[in-house]
């Protein structure tokens, strides 16, 4: 798939999102290795998701009270190496499951132990940005699922 096929399919995620829903969030972040204390934390607070396109990149801003978090993916389709909001280093990948936009992050954790968070996001027949996490590391799994309503276009 070309680049501009990408931006055109990408076009209906652009803007900005504020959460609605959330299923399963705290298992999905203790899975991840985030601390006990931080994952009863996001029980309080409603992120809101900015999503758009920049220098070929796909860019996921999440933005916290305090803190945006940021996650990258390359419209190209090819895997590239980002940075994780946490600081560490990524491969992402972007490709496509009819209209449902995937990327996929996997890190290399040393002696043949790999993590992978697969974000799975789709327009649903409401209008609304689903966001279905994924994290495997370790023969341990997790998935979230969340759900945004726009709060206006880009």
């Amino acid at each position: 798939m070309t680049t501009s096929t990408t931006q055109q399919k990408v076009e209906p995620f652009l803007g900005k999102w504020k959460l609605v829903a959330s299923e399963n969030f705290e298992e999905y972040l203790a899975t991840t290795g985030t601390p006990a204390f931080i994952g009863k934390l996001t029980k309080g607070i409603s992120p809101k998701v900015e999503v758009s396109i920049e220098d070929g990149k796909l860019i996921f801003r999440t933005i916290i009270m305090v803190k945006t978090l940021m996650m990258v993916a390359h419209l190209d389709g090819e895997s590239h190496e980002v940075q994780m909001p946490e600081g560490s280093k990524a491969n992402s990948v972007l490709s496509w499951k009819g209209d449902h936009l995937v990327v996929t992050y996997s890190q290399d954790l040393g002696s043949g132990e790999v993590a992978e968070n697969v974000m799975e996001r789709w327009i649903d027949e409401e209008g609304q940005l689903v966001q279905l996490m994924t994290f495997t590391k370790g023969g341990r799994s997790a998935t979230a699922k969340r759900i945004f309503a726009r709060s206006s276009k880009q």
